[in-house]
């Protein structure tokens, strides 16, 4: 009895031993990264330390602010710390394969808000709507950033990258400022100023704010330092909250926190808040919140749709157990543990039963393996330790390998495209030592008999040593050739769909996704809008060729084709171009559905030549119009001037007469010369008019147009302002080149041109006159039928003056117009200048835009050296004693006409009817040597009686006269058989000149 006793003694003694020994022998560095400066945000950590529970639990810690790195994630994923502070974007971490663990969650919620004054009316996340609105950038924003998304804001503000500064909220540089509750509300206070707090609390969104976490590896090789640090820092909180006070001693003794003991008490109540001790555990960490805050940065965008939240994401703690409340139970454990003992015997049945289960185990691996032969995927098996690896029957076939045969790493390996092994080893590597979760990579395999497959291979590590380090690896390889040659069948269409698209010209062809970001920009989209595929890829169409009135409307309708799969119309759109030039296209749209969400695409059709097209268009209509207003205007003066004429020339011819048989020394002669003058200043208005109307006969001969312009310039420059500088440019070409022309209207046309300059730059600026040589072609001459093709000179005159108007100058060629005062112009000016130019077989054009002066251009056809002389002939003033019949409805004007020429030696008679004309050459056609006759009589007009009495004489000499004639012109009078077309009134000179050669061409 006392042998047993003394034996459970001994035993009860080591037992205790044991369990001493497993309290830490030395405190283990632990080194714990802030995201910010030292504050009361913080107090838990400290508190923890300053009390000595870190040390209880065997850690010495170590707290480093901000200073020492900004990149929490990276210090603790590189080891430099082993714990750190983050929020809910540790989440987006995570998604981008980083390996860390959500540990302990402190604050319940995010202290991210939003400030306005209290004075701006902005109350609501509703009101920021066309705001400036600051945010921060990274995770610091994201619970404001779901905000505005949730409540579809985002694209209704105007976004500020922060200041950190809340002054720019005080003076109006934002009126939304992105702070924390826990902090920046008290500036404000401090400051004066009431603000608004809005919260993404009060909208249904609960972020949580500071995320205490780790790294895997670190959780993998030391857990219960994890789980060590985690209970001492809630521990550390506690205290903290409950001891406010001694808290803010600590932050403004030991860490030398600069704020003031208010601000400290103002931010320890916010963080009392948000962290919620008396209802939520603090640390206490939801799997459902976290998957709904993954959901919401899913829907804003900060995360994949593919994104899925696991378990590994978040810290599971051991089941508590009180060491200190269970020692005695202990002690009880040791005692049982030594009887164990006796039962010794038991373990070889253990070890028996084991022995059976891993038969049965060797058993369901083999018909594991058996229904893996029946599928196409093979299997192999890889012991680090001992570098031995086998592969299936279906791997070897794979592999192009004998399936009876055992083969050896190096042998598998040399099937292995060389290039594609260095990715294998580096893929295995990472799963090995932790990176990735699992091996998973493609391959080459070249086959003995010459084919090549390609292969994935998948496994993991399924055993590892005590120190963490693999022992055994297990996986499958799958053939996945056809798959492969299907993608690169599918990469083949695709580049060929690009490349088609590509060469297209003329049609732009732009790719969107679901957020309207460019995925695809072709290069007649580049010559189009003027952005290069680089600058528009991956930017929002609405920020590149939408003009701004028009992108919420856009914007709304690519949302509907998306959401609601209502198709946005096919029609013309007036775009914008990077240049900032309006673009019009016809535009069309296609949806495509693709693994990674839909896709639109647009085809827009370049309307630009079409539009210049139609507005050419309309500018030929347009003159056409203005032709046919400037014959009618000419018609009617045409008209009116046909009338006058014939009583110019009843008062002229008489006047003449009167001349002739008056002695030479009469008294009344001067007043008959006065009479004639008149009569003659008369004529000239008269042929001003048919000018303008293009009826008017005048006598053109050879000119050198470059003299002219210097002729008339010497003679203007005395009345010409010495603040008007003349700019006279003639170009060597130009200069010996003739026209056929009046000199004198030329002068009236140079005349008038630069008298309305001088007036148009209010007698100061520059008068330029240009004379150059050029070829116009028919395109040119389009709109002017009478004008021919080849070489002209292009006189230009041209100010620096006020301008046009567009409404006026349409209207400057148009008779009696005029913008000046009644008693400083007529407004026949640019009428009669238009009409001399038009007699010239020129055209004139006219350009001004107002504040930037005017430009006329005339084009004059040159003449070749046979018409110069031509021109140059002249006519001697003839007699004759032929017999004429004069035809006149007017008869004081016949017999004027007969008088004349029966002074000039004619046998004259004259009629009054076209009826009696036609009866007395019936009666004898060859009683007359010469008829002359006006165009428009009362019963047959000149022309038509000029056809009947061709066929009765077909070499009757015929001269056809008219003040004006809408029905026939010298050309359809040549036509006709006539042998001249004579406007009225004709003087002496031009009557007896015309008669004579008509009788002389007939002999």
């Amino acid at each position: 009895m006392f042998l047993l006793r003394r034996t459970l003694y001994r035993y009860i003694f080591i037992t205790t031993l044991l369990l001493g020994c497993s309290l830490p022998a030395y405190a283990k560095e632990i080194i714990l990264q802030l995201p910010w400066h030292h504050q009361f945000q913080f107090a838990g950590y400290y508190m923890a330390k300053e009390l000595g529970y870190y040390r209880n639990a065997g850690l010495d810690v170590k707290i480093q602010d901000v200073s020492k790195s900004k990149d929490v994630v990276g210090s603790v994923i590189s080891g430099q710390a082993h714990f750190a502070i983050s929020s809910s974007g540790l989440l987006i971490e995570h998604s981008l394969g980083k390996p860390v663990v959500a540990v302990a969650t402190i604050l319940q919620n995010s202290p991210a808000v939003f400030l306005t004054r209290k004075d701006s009316g902005i109350r609501s996340a509703d009101d920021l709507i066309g705001k400036k609105v600051m945010l921060a950038p990274g995770h610091k924003s994201l619970s404001l950033l779901v905000l505005l998304q949730q409540r579809q804001l985002s694209e209704k503000i105007i976004k500020q990258k922060t200041s950190y500064n809340l002054d720019s909220l005080l003076n109006g540089e934002t009126d939304a400022f992105n702070a924390y509750y826990t902090n920046e509300p008290f500036l404000a206070a401090e400051k004066g100023q009431d603000v608004n707090v809005i919260k993404p609390q009060d909208y249904g969104i609960h972020f949580y704010g500071d995320t205490l976490f780790t790294s895997e590896a670190f959780l993998r090789q030391r857990p219960k330092d994890v789980e060590s640090f985690r209970l001492a820092t809630i521990e550390g909180w506690r205290y903290a909250m409950s001891h406010q006070g001694e808290a803010i001693e600590l932050l403004k003794n030991v860490y030398g926190v600069e704020k003031s003991i208010a601000a400290l008490r103002f931010e320890a109540e916010a963080i009392f808040e948000v962290m919620n001790p008396e209802q939520v555990e603090i640390g206490q960490m939801d799997m459902a919140r976290w998957a709904q805050i993954s959901h919401y940065l899913i829907a804003s965008g900060h995360l994949p749709p593919s994104f899925h939240l696991t378990e590994s994401f978040l810290y599971q703690p051991p089941r508590k157990f009180d060491w200190q409340g269970h020692y005695p139970s202990l002690l009880a454990i040791g005692l049982v543990f030594f009887l164990l003992l006796v039962l010794v015997s038991m373990l070889f049945r253990a070890n028996q039963r084991t022995k059976n289960a891993l038969k049965q185990l060797q058993a369901n691996e083999e018909r594991l393996r058996e229904a893996l032969d029946a599928v196409s995927d093979g299997i192999w098996d890889w012991n680090v330790k001992t570098s031995h690896a086998s592969i299936d029957r279906r791997s070897k076939e794979m592999f192009g390998l004998d399936p009876d045969e055992e083969y050896g790493p190096e042998e598998i390996f040399t099937q292995i495209d060389p290039d594609d092994l260095p990715h294998i080893q580096a893929a295995l590597q990472d799963h090995i030592k932790g990176h990735k979760d699992s091996y998973d990579h493609s391959f080459r395999v070249h086959r003995s008999d010459g084919t090549t497959r390609w292969v994935r291979g998948r496994g993991r590590v399924i055993e590892r040593d005590h120190n963490n380090n693999p022992i055994r690896l297990i996986g499958t390889n799958t053939d996945i050739t056809e798959q492969v040659l299907a993608d690169e069948r599918q990469r083949r269409s695709e580049r060929r769909f690009r490349q088609m698209i590509e060469q297209v010209s003329g049609i732009s062809i732009q790719g969107y996704n679901e957020q309207r970001q460019v995925i695809y920009w072709n290069k007649a989209s580049e010559e189009l809008y003027g952005y290069s595929a680089t600058e528009a890829l991956g930017r929002r169409l609405e920020e590149l060729i939408i003009p701004e009135p028009m992108r919420e409307a856009v914007i709304q309708k690519v949302t509907d084709w998306v959401e609601k799969e209502i198709e946005i119309p096919a029609g013309e759109l007036l775009l914008i171009g990077k240049d900032g030039q309006k673009v019009p296209v016809f535009s069309s749209h296609v949806m495509n559905e693709t693994p990674d969400g839909k896709e639109m695409f647009c085809i827009d059709i370049d309307l630009k030549p079409l539009k210049e097209a139609e507005k050419r268009r309309l500018e030929l209509e347009e003159q056409l119009r203005q032709t046919y207003k400037m014959e009618a205007i000419g018609t009617m003066a045409g008209g009116i001037a046909h009338d006058f004429n014939n009583h110019l020339a009843i008062i002229l011819g008489n006047a003449e007469l009167a001349t002739l048989k008056m002695a030479q020394e009469s008294p009344l002669r001067t007043y008959l010369e006065q009479i004639k003058t008149t009569a003659n200043r008369s004529k000239e208005l008269v042929r001003q008019i048919l000018l303008y109307s293009r009826r008017s006969d005048h006598d053109l001969k050879p000119v050198r147009l470059s003299l002219v312009i210097e002729e008339t310039l010497k003679m203007l420059r005395p009345t010409i302002p010495s603040s008007v500088q003349i700019d006279l440019q003639i170009a060597n070409d130009a200069a010996p080149l003739l026209i056929a022309a009046d000199s004198t209207q030329l002068q009236q046309i140079l005349i008038n041109l630069s008298s309305n300059a001088i007036h148009g730059m209010n007698e100061k600026g520059i008068l330029k006159i240009e004379l150059h040589k050029t070829e116009l072609t028919a395109s040119d001459l389009q709109m002017k039928e009478n004008l021919l093709p080849g070489q002209y000179l292009q006189l230009t005159v041209s100010d620096n003056g006020c301008g046009i108007p567009p409404q006026i100058l349409e209207k400057i060629f148009d008779p009696f117009f005029t913008t000046k005062d009644i008693d400083k112009g007529t407004g026949m000016g640019l009428a009669v200048v238009h009409g001399i130019v038009e007699s010239h077989n020129g055209m004139i054009k006219a350009a001004s835009a107002e504040g930037e002066g005017s430009c006329f251009t005339i084009y004059l056809p040159t003449i070749k050296s046979t018409e110069k002389r031509k021109l140059l002939q002249a006519s001697p003033l003839p007699t004759g004693n032929e017999r004429i019949l004069i035809l006149d409805d007017e008869e004081s004007l016949a017999s004027l006409c007969a008088e004349i020429l029966a002074e000039y030696g004619y046998q004259t008679h004259f009629e009054t009817s076209s009826n009696r004309v036609l009866q007395l050459f019936r009666e004898d056609p060859q009683k007359y040597d010469l008829l002359i006759s006006d165009q428009t009589m009362p019963e047959l007009s000149g022309s038509e009686l000029a056809k009947q009495l061709l066929q009765l004489r077909p070499n009757l000499p015929i001269i056809l006269c008219t003040g004006y004639s809408a029905k026939v012109s010298p050309e359809e009078a040549e036509q006709l058989g006539l042998h001249s077309f004579c406007f009225k009134p004709l003087d002496t000179d031009q009557l007896v000149k015309t008669v004579r050669k008509a009788l002389d061409d007939k002999n």
